[in-house]
């Protein structure tokens, strides 16, 4: 990271006390770059070499032939291969001129291919590679130290910036949000930075308005897991953002123990936020650093033309909610638990009606026929897969009498909060958060 001068800090620039979504879709293209051609992932100083390229297509045709002629390139059998296939996948260049010069290219080397293995350049095995996880990782003790990692260069300001998926539609971004609306009502300083990808985000929902503060906080909070601290670091350092004096992680996990894979991650921290006692106990057992549970506010007000016919929902029957997000792992969210125990309580009260709210249905076709079929004779049941701001969630919730959520693990559960400050029954799994 850049460390800001000794004297007197550099100002922030305008762009980072806004967002970074320009940078998210060119710098996912440009990893996927490094791994098709190279087999790993860039570095922050070749990130920071090939910037121009992260929102530009010429810039990323011409860094996709530096890197695909590179010498490190040219070392690995197949890399002209690599090559021309990784410009057939690209949207650098006109579909046209991929389809009648690339594919033919490529064609004609998966033929050569059998008289030379290799020459093909068929995609690196990432799990054989560089960024495969050491066997024997060495132990905390040895390599990391309890001792804060406070950047004394920089001076203090109260407050927070915020990072995270500030306009994200789904239970990171709604938490981030809320922890945002949290410190402004309480009057904290806070600033943020948004990070989420525009395909995960909602146009009807209402960007926060952060107060303008005249200093930048200098203890920045990133509201992301784990495992995307490092991505979401190398994204500030490409967007010119200063090192903060201190650093917060917010994390949240969903299974009883963080993978020790998750050591490396602790280093960029100074301590470590979570939502729930249980992820708490999760993190415990890893973490040098000091970890906070800090819950997650809930508080909003339904709409007042809120009715079950805005969402096409039948006034003559006991609504039972089931939402999930196709994006949070499916088996973890267990629809086909939840809708065999609406099967089994329908039997005995004729006049239940089955709502199922999801997101996302379309990007997981298998699983979503799946869902589909399971519900294909439920005379009641209602499929609704869309993309709801958070009001019309929120909407959504109050039309309905009851939430059945038989997730096999949550890290805070989001959804039985809203439907309990909406005083209505929940259902849920008795088990982690």
């Amino acid at each position: 990271m850049n460390q800001p001068p000794k004297s007197e800090p550099s100002p922030i620039p305008e762009k980072a006390s806004s967002d970074l979504r320009p940078l998210i879709l060119g710098y996912a293209r440009f990893t996927v770059l490094y791994e098709r051609l190279l087999g790993r992932q860039p570095t922050v100083e070749e990130s920071i070499q090939g910037k121009k390229a992260l929102t530009s297509r010429v810039g990323m045709l011409k860094q996709m032939l530096v890197v695909g002629c590179c010498k490190e390139a040219r070392g690995n059998r197949g890399w002209f291969g690599r090559l021309v296939r990784c410009a057939e996948g690209s949207s650098a260049g006109p579909k046209i001129i991929r389809s009648l010069l690339c594919r033919p290219v490529v064609l004609a080397l998966e033929v050569l291919d059998h008289l030379v293995p290799g020459i093909s350049g068929q995609p690196f095995n990432t799990t054989t590679s560089s960024n495969t996880k050491d066997p024997h990782p060495t132990p905390i003790a040895s390599t990391y130290s309890t001792k804060s990692l406070v950047n004394e260069t920089t001076p203090f300001t109260p407050g927070l910036t915020l990072v995270g998926y500030l306009s994200g539609t789904f239970g990171l971004g709604e938490a981030a949000r809320s922890l945002a609306i949290a410190c402004i009502d309480s009057g904290i300083p806070i600033s943020g930075v948004d990070i989420s990808d525009p395909i995960l985000c909602n146009p009807e929902d209402e960007s926060i308005e952060f107060p303008n503060l005249q200093n930048s906080p200098s203890t920045q909070l990133l509201y992301v897991n784990g495992d995307a601290t490092a991505s979401t670091l190398n994204l500030l350092k490409l967007a010119d953002h200063r090192e903060p004096r201190y650093r917060i992680g917010f994390w949240h996990w969903e299974q009883p123990k963080l993978p020790d894979s998750y050591l490396d991650y602790f280093k960029h921290l100074d301590e470590i936020w979570v939502p729930s006692t249980f992820v708490h106990d999760a993190v415990a057992e890893l973490s040098p650093r000091p970890i906070y549970k800090v819950p997650h506010t809930v508080s909003f007000t339904p709409s007042e033309n809120a009715t079950r016919e805005r969402f096409g929902l039948p006034r003559d029957k006991q609504l039972v909610l089931v939402m999930f997000n196709f994006y949070s792992c499916y088996q973890r969210k267990n629809p086909h638990a939840a809708i065999a125990a609406f099967r089994s309580a329908a039997e005995q009260i004729p006049s239940l009606g089955l709502v199922v709210k999801t997101q996302n249905g379309s990007k997981m076709p298998s699983e979503f026929a799946q869902l589909k079929e399971l519900l294909r004779d439920i005379p009641n049941a209602i499929l609704i897969d869309d993309s709801f701001s958070r009001q019309q969630t929120w909407d959504l919730e109050s039309c309905c009498d009851m939430l059945l959520s038989l997730h096999r693990a949550e890290g805070f559960g989001l959804g039985p909060a809203e439907m309990m400050l909406l005083g209505k029954p929940v259902i849920a799994t008795g088990w982690s958060a």
